[in-house]
Parts: C-alpha cells; structure tokens; sequence
C-alpha cells in the first residue's frame, strides 16, 4: 500500500465533497484534504475503508471547526496543544481518570440501544445527517420539511435520548 491510493482513491472524493461544500473556499478544501490525510495514516485497514467515508469524516470536521492537533486550533476551539502545562510529569500518572464507570457505561449504552430502537426511517435520517455533519437545510431538504420544523424534530430527538 502506498501514499499513490490516498492520491488516487482518497483524495479525488475529498475535492469533489469540499467543493460541494464549502463552494470554492480553497483554504477550507484543503483543510479538509489534510484532514482526510492525517485520517488516512491513523486507519488501521485504510482499503477496508471507503474513499467516501474518509471523504465525509475529513469534510464534517472542516465544517465543524476542527483541525487537526497541534496546528493551533480552528477558529474559537483551544488546540490540543495550546495548555502544554496541564500536566507537568513524564507519564500520565499524575492526571485524573474522567472517565465514567462501567455502570454509567452501561447504562448509556442500554439508554442509546432504547433510543435506536425507538427510531422511525425519518428520525434515523436526521440522525445520520447529523452524524455526518450535514448542514440543517439539506437535512430539511432530504426529509421535506423546513429548517425550523427540523429544529423543533431535532430537540424531540434529544428530549427522547435523554430518556
């Protein structure tokens, strides 16, 4: 596997999905082309995964906001790197655990399985339209309601997740 299939599977539908995006705006599509890149060397089985999903993730994150670590940050959002002092020792000893427990674990994934199940077609588009990072109106536009009806769809949808 080389550097070549990035260029030639990957890096073809970023350019193509950033222009559709972002209409022109050269420094976002190439944000989102980094992106997808630094995605690329982290995949594990980068063939197992498609162009496109590289594609929407790399995009999502442009939209979003995010860049990638260490390059300063995207606009308000503070950059993993910018508090180098939180943690003063060489190993990561000295930092809190803020993870949850296994019982909140498990009970927020018996709440998400209640919540999945719960879903009709129309809630599950707007979900993933969401997780894909998609703006209000072209999830409006796939489901054929207005941006305001979606917004009063969206917060039902949050109301019945936090059950």
């Amino acid at each position: 596997m080389s550097d070549n299939d990035f260029e030639t599977r990957v890096l073809p539908v970023i350019r193509n999905l950033g222009r559709k995006l972002f209409g022109g705006d050269e420094q976002r599509e190439q944000d989102a082309v980094g992106n997808g890149w630094y995605m690329y060397q982290l995949a594990d089985d980068r063939l197992a995964i498609t162009a496109t999903t590289f594609a929407r993730f790399a995009v999502a994150w442009v939209y979003k906001g995010r860049d990638l670590p260490g390059t300063g940050g995207a606009g308000n959002q503070l950059d993993a790197l910018d508090r180098p002092d939180t943690v003063w020792a060489g190993d990561m000893g000295g930092t809190p655990d803020w993870s949850p427990g296994p019982e909140r674990i498990v009970e927020a994934r018996e709440r998400l399985e209640r919540f999945s199940a719960s879903l009709t077609p129309r809630d599950m588009t707007i979900v993933r339209g969401l997780a894909d990072g998609l703006p209000g109106r072209d999830i409006a536009r796939e489901i054929g309601v207005t941006q305001g009806r979606l917004s009063q769809l969206k917060q039902a949808l949050r109301e019945r997740l936090r059950g």
